[in-house]
């Protein structure tokens, strides 16, 4: 008698799982019921946007250059705008070499080292001729190079006003001026 309750328990067990495993699989397989979002209309209006790929060529390009390196200040025209030859186009903000630009400070100190050696000596050559302890010729050669110290000098200035501006106040046209040519 307890064997034949253990069989029938064991059996009930073995139908009821088979049937728990059967009805498992039954709802793995059935596909999710599709659940769809709706919204409200609006009123709007359209827009068609389209994009175009390429570039766009000039009919007539010119190249433009100055003839110093910088960076460009100020512009006198606009894009597509014509203008006339010797119109002035740009102006160009000079950024100087600092190489470049300590050689001319140099070139200056080692100029007025020059010019004030050339003054002094000038002056000293100048009170003997007037006491008549030198040739004309010795005088007139100190005078020689008293006035080279001095162009010297006067250029080493202009040079160091050049790299640091690109332009001479002495000269009256500046060259970080950019200018229409033919």
């Amino acid at each position: 008698m307890f064997k034949k309750i253990l069989i029938t328990i064991v059996l009930v067990a073995l139908i009821g799982s088979m049937g728990y495993v059967g009805f498992y699989l039954y709802k793995k397989a059935e596909e999710p019921a599709i659940v769809y979002s709706t919204i409200q209309p609006v009123k709007s209006d359209l827009q068609k946007k389209t994009v175009a790929t390429g570039s766009i060529k000039p009919r007539k390009e010119i190249d433009m250059k100055s003839q110093v390196s910088g960076v460009v200040a100020e512009l006198y025209v606009e894009a597509g705008q014509e203008v006339k030859e010797g119109e002035q186009i740009a102006k160009i903000r000079i950024i100087p070499n600092v190489v470049t630009l300590n050689n001319a400070e140099a070139e200056v100190k080692r100029a007025e080292i020059s010019f004030n050696n050339a003054k002094r000596e000038f002056e000293r050559q100048q009170k003997l001729y007037e006491k008549q302890l030198i040739s004309e010729f010795d005088f007139q050669q100190q005078k020689l190079n008293f006035e080279l110290a001095e162009q010297n000098l006067e250029a080493s200035r202009i040079n160091l006003q050049l790299v640091k501006e690109g332009a001479a106040k002495e000269s009256g046209n500046a060259a970080n001026i950019v200018y229409a040519d033919k």
